[in-house]
């Protein structure tokens, strides 16, 4: 299985897992249930916004990248230099 798979793998279990427990008329897992619909209230924001505004959709991605390479960046400085052997 290669890592782009991964995503829709786990959406698809937990899709299953969700409907299989409303068929079989068993109370659905929490975490499934609000996994279901953090993904599709993520997906009508971002359709909204791309509708609303479209150049601030890449703008946002943009402003994520550089924030997580910003952060990365600082917190790998502030570590010790591992290239030395420790004594």
């Amino acid at each position: 299985m290669s890592a782009p798979d991964a995503s829709t793998t786990y959406l698809t279990g937990t899709l299953t897992s969700l409907v299989s427990s409303l068929a079989a008329r068993r109370r659905p897992d929490p975490e499934a249930v609000a996994v279901i619909l953090a993904l599709l209230a993520g997906a009508a924001a971002g359709g909204g916004l791309l509708e609303a505004a479209p150049i601030t959709v890449p703008l946002l991605a943009l402003a994520g990248v550089g924030t997580t390479a910003a952060l990365s960046w600082r917190i790998a400085s502030r570590r010790p230099d591992r290239s030395e052997p420790r004594p």
